[in-house]
C-alpha cells in the first residue's frame, strides 16, 4: 500500500498543512494515509469524540502524490489539532518516521486510515501507561468483514488478538501501530525508530517494539476502553492473502530472530521449517472440504515455516514493494 515503486526514482518534497494552534500538547496520534479518504474521515471523526484523553494533536502522513487525504484533514481543522504533511516517499517505514519527527507530543499514539476508535481510546491508553510505568502498550481489534468472507479466514489467528486483561504483559510480536500507544522517550531511536530494513515487507513496527523490550522496557495490553474497529475488504481478507501475510511473517519473524545465528545455524533452522510446512501443507489437504477452521489454520503454518526457510536464502515476501 504504502512502499511504491518511485517512477522518477527521486523523492518528493514534503508539503505541510499545519494548524495554528500552540497550546499544550501531551499526545500525538501519527496516522499514515494512503488513497483512503472516507476511511480517513471515518478515523478523524471518532478522534473527535474522545473523552478523558490527555490533550493531543493528529498528525497526517499523506503517502499519495495525488494529495488525496488533504481536502478531508482539512476539513477536520475546526474539530481537532490536525497537522497534515504529503510525503510520497516509497517506504511505509519512512513516513512513519516522519510522522513521529513531526509529532509534538510525549506520548505518540498509532492508529490506521481502514480503522475507528471508541470514545475512551486515547484515554484509556495514557491511564493504563501513567499506572504501569510501561514504555508502550497496545489494545485489542474487533474486526468487521466484508460479507464475501468465508467464516474459516474470519475466524482464523490472524484476526485474533490475545485476552490479555488491562495493564498485563504482551509479548512483542503482538504489538503493532493499528492500535498502539508509546513513551516517545523509550524509541530506540528517536528520529527513526522504524528501519527501512522492513520498507517493502512491512514489519518494522514489530520490529521497534521488540527493540523496545530487549532494551528492558515492558509492553502491556490496555484493554477493551483501547478498542480499535477495522474494516476488512475482501481483497486483503481472501486465502491467497492470508497464505501471503503468514510467508510474510514467518521472513519477518525469522529475520527478527534468527539474525544472531550463525550460518549453519540458520541453514539448520531453515532446513526444520521447511520439514515442518511441507507436513503441515500435507495435512492441510484433506481439511479444505471438512474443516475450513482447521484447513486455513494448518495452511498459515505451512506458510510461516515456508516464509522462514525462505527469508535465509534472501527472500521476504514483499507485501508492500509488490503493490503500485
Amino acid at each position: 500500500m504504502f512502499c511504491r515503486q518511485m517512477v522518477t526514482g527521486q523523492r518528493e518534497s514534503a508539503q505541510v498543512l499545519s494548524d495554528e494552534q500552540t497550546g499544550e500538547v501531551i499526545a500525538s496520534i501519527c496516522v499514515c494515509t494512503y488513497r483512503r479518504p472516507e476511511g480517513l474521515r471515518r478515523l478523524l471523526e471518532s478522534f473527535t469524540r474522545q473523552i478523558d484523553a490527555p490533550p493531543f494533536e493528529v498528525v497526517i502522513v499523506d503517502n499519495d502524490p495525488a494529495l488525496s487525504a488533504r481536502e478531508v484533514a482539512e476539513s477536520f481543522r475546526d474539530r481537532l489539532s490536525v497537522r497534515y504533511l504529503n510525503d510520497p516517499a516509497p517506504c511505509l517505514a519512512t513516513i512513519r518516521n516522519r510522522s513521529i519527527q513531526e509529532a509534538r507530543g510525549a506520548f505518540l499514539a498509532f492508529a490506521d486510515d481502514d480503522e475507528e476508535v471508541v470514545d475512551t481510546w486515547l484515554g484509556a491508553h495514557h491511564r493504563v501507561l501513567l499506572q504501569t510505568g510501561a514504555v508502550a502498550a497496545s489494545g485489542p481489534v474487533r474486526y468487521e468483514f466484508d460479507e464475501r468472507v468465508p467464516p474459516g479466514i474470519r475466524q482464523c489467528r490472524l484476526f485474533k488478538r490475545p485476552d490479555v486483561p488491562a495493564g498485563r504483559d504482551l509479548p512483542w510480536f503482538w504489538a503493532f501501530t493499528g492500535n498502539a500507544y508509546v513513551r516517545r522517550s523509550a524509541l530506540p531511536d528517536q528520529r527513526q525508530p522504524f528501519r527501512e530494513h522492513y520498507g517493502s515487507t512491512g514489519g518494522e513496527d514489530v520490529d521497534c517494539f521488540k527493540k523496545m523490550v530487549d532494551a528492558g522496557g515492558r509492553l502491556v495490553m490496555s484493554g477493551p476502553a483501547a478498542l480499535v474497529i477495522e474494516y476488512r475488504e475482501y481483497d486483503r481478507a481472501r486465502y491467497v492473502w492470508v497464505l501471503r501475510r503468514a510467508l510474510r511473517n514467518g521472513g519477518n519473524l525469522a529475520d527478527m530472530q534468527w539474525a544472531h545465528e550463525t550460518r549453519r545455524a540458520k541453514f539448520i533452522l531453515a532446513l526444520r521449517s521447511l520439514k515442518q510446512g511441507l507436513a503441515q501443507a500435507w495435512r492441510a489437504r484433506p481439511l479444505a472440504k471438512t474443516d475450513s477452521q482447521a484447513f486455513v489454520e494448518q495452511s498459515i503454518d505451512a506458510s510461516v515455516n515456508f516464509g522462514r526457510f525462505l527469508s535465509v536464502f534472501g527472500y521476504r515476501y514483499p507485501e508492500y514493494g509488490a503493490r503500485r
